[in-house]
């Protein structure tokens, strides 16, 4: 199983309204690092503080929002790929 985590290089911080994820650590002068999160990356994002598994980011979106698993599941792979490749979240095999 796949577990997921914020890392500890970015924030993410409401401004005016917008949740923008922030770059921390390792800051150069003059690279902004700045990102926007809609309200649904918001909620992921507040909910990988903690590792969790991808079934379990897709119960709290359906939960959340009551929509369709099927919808929730491709809204979590899409986050997912993303902040891994961007780097916003890491990702770790546990068990076999």
């Amino acid at each position: 199983m796949i577990m997921y985590k914020a890392t500890p290089d970015y924030v993410m911080r409401n401004i005016a309204g917008d949740n923008l994820l922030i770059k921390i650590k390792n800051y150069d002068f003059g690279n902004t690092n700045v990102y926007v999160l809609n309200d649904t990356g918001a909620f992921l994002w507040e909910n990988l503080t903690e590792k969790k598994s991808r079934s379990q980011l897709v119960t709290l979106l359906t939960e959340k929002y009551g929509i369709e698993q099927t919808q929730a599941e491709a809204d979590v792979d899409t986050f997912l790929d993303k902040c891994v490749a961007e780097g916003f979240v890491s990702e770790e095999r546990v068990g076999i």
